[in-house]
């Protein structure tokens, strides 16, 4: 394995602790922020449990536990050391696709049945079947860790560049379909235009793009293995993650965000007819005759 320069080991390390910090923000944002009418604090866990909320969290998880994979991996002492960050790293992996294309599908898939539905069936299928192949990958390397005379190193290799382009297929799909509707929306009457769905059009652009650059780093890495080359683009792939779901976080806030807007504007409306409503009665009153 290639020496790896102590800059890459310590971006890591911000980008886990950063990461960590953002668990603790989701946890708080969902329970204290999003359902802060809803009663006790169990209550409020129970409802904050969206599935989108499960599914976030789980990215996140994901992504720092491969954070910690890698740092095992480049400091590892012991063969046992390589080989359990071998183990968490492709396991973390699967469990990222998964989530990611999970938590995108649970935001868009509604609007995607709208806006393409010809081409709908074909990204229904990659969310139903691709963790088969995502999952494969960490099953095949578990194999070749505990039957050492059965190589399935490139097994493993085809397994997760198979895996990376069914999710880049995913995120060009997602990509495509999203810049499809911001351009009709562009053509519409400010009032008919759904701002969440603005929101969730315009992040999850940015989240696919960071995912197809986070997979062109991961392919490159099992290109290059632990040359120099496959370091630096085992660093791209976990810098353009750590934005991926960094993106969805922001989504996620915006669109609380706008929801306790709209509240508000609502709120406000119902007041200002009901003290015009007020006035009005009071007018009627004075104008009256008297008898």
């Amino acid at each position: 394995m290639a020496r790896v320069p102590p800059v890459f080991v310590h971006i890591r390390i911000g980008l886990l602790a950063i990461s960590i910090l953002q668990v603790f923000w989701l946890i708080y944002h969902g329970v204290l922020v999003e359902n802060r009418r809803g009663g006790t604090v169990f209550k409020r866990l129970k409802k904050s449990a969206t599935a989108f909320n499960i599914l976030l969290l789980i990215l996140v998880l994901s992504n720092i536990t491969m954070l910690v994979a890698v740092i095992i991996r480049v400091l590892a002492a012991t063969r046992e050391d390589y080989l359990l960050s071998l183990i968490l790293l492709t396991v973390s992996a699967a469990s990222m696709n998964h989530s990611y294309i999970c938590c995108t599908w649970n935001r868009g898939s509604k609007l995607a049945e709208i806006v393409s539905p010809r081409t709908f069936p074909y990204a229904r299928a990659i969310v139903a079947y691709g963790p088969f192949t995502f999952y494969a990958t960490p099953i095949a390397t578990i194999v070749q860790i505990a039957v050492p005379t059965f190589d399935s190193s490139r097994v493993s290799q085809v397994l997760y560049i198979l895996s990376a382009c069914l999710t880049i297929l995913f995120d060009a799909y997602i990509v495509l379909m999203y810049s499809r509707y911001l351009h009709q929306l562009s053509q519409w009457h400010p009032n008919q235009r759904d701002e969440h769905l603005n929101i969730i059009s315009r992040y999850g652009i940015a989240s696919s793009i960071a995912g197809v650059m986070c997979l062109v780093g991961f392919i490159g890495h099992v290109v290059y293995g632990d040359q120099l080359e496959g370091q630096i683009f085992s660093l791209f792939a976990q810098m353009f993650g750590f934005l991926m779901h960094s993106a969805l976080l922001l989504m996620k806030r915006m669109l609380v965000r706008q929801k306790n807007k709209e509240e508000t504007e609502r709120r406000l409306a119902s007041k200002a007819a009901k003290v015009s409503n007020s006035r009005m009665s009071d007018q009627a009153a004075t104008m009256l005759p008297i008898k």
